[in-house]
């Protein structure tokens, strides 16, 4: 690298040329060059570009969140859009940046956190409650993978995939701890709602 002469600092079109050589070493991480798992570079607004792999997992992530409470990750995910992701404003998902969506998204899982624990709330696995899962969770891993500069299409097969594991997986959990093992069930759902917003939000914050 050169440096200037006089001085102990490199030159400046150096280190932008350097900035631009490693930049594009991160995004093709299958050539020589440094190899970072999971920051790429930053967008124009200065906003993450992560991997493919690692928006994949989070939207998977969202997906399984959404499986366990359908609203939740939704509720996470527009609040994000109003807050973080200023990007979704350019693409097909841009409804979810007015701020009307966040509050109808968050009264509505606040709204399915109470009726989850009532006595004639239908199973998880019916058609209706099921079909609601995997839409949201396609919806909500669709959103990061936008803002994260990925497919949106991808994204939607992810998070339904997601949603579909997570609605089995939490069902056949809570009922296994309620049932078998006489765990209150009270208990078991606040947890349940516990992780599910644990998770909405481990997801959005990797962007």
């Amino acid at each position: 690298m050169k440096r200037i002469e006089g001085a102990g600092w490199p030159a400046p079109h150096a280190a932008v040329r350097r900035q631009t050589n490693v930049s594009r070493h991160l995004r093709e991480p299958g050539k020589r060059g440094i190899d970072v798992p999971l920051i790429l570079s930053r967008d124009a607004h200065g906003s993450k570009i992560y991997t493919p792999a690692m928006l994949i997992i989070a939207g998977f992530l969202l997906g399984v969140a959404s499986g366990m409470r359908s609203m939740t990750p939704m509720a996470v995910v527009a609040w994000a859009a109003q807050l973080r992701w200023p990007q979704l404003q350019q693409t097909g998902l841009s409804f979810l940046t007015a701020p009307v969506t966040a509050y109808i998204f968050a009264a509505c899982a606040a709204i399915e956190l109470v009726f989850d624990k009532l006595p004639f709330t239908p199973s998880r696995l019916g058609a209706g409650p099921l079909g609601a899962r995997i839409l949201f969770g396609g919806l909500a891993a669709a959103a990061l993978c936008a803002a994260g500069h990925q497919s949106i299409a991808i994204g939607a097969v992810v998070g339904a995939i997601g949603g579909i594991a997570g609605a089995f997986a939490g069902y056949h959990v809570r009922h296994y701890l309620t049932t078998t093992l006489k765990a209150p069930a009270l208990l078991i759902a606040l947890a349940e709602d516990a992780l599910a917003i644990g998770i909405s939000l481990f997801a959005v914050t990797r962007l």
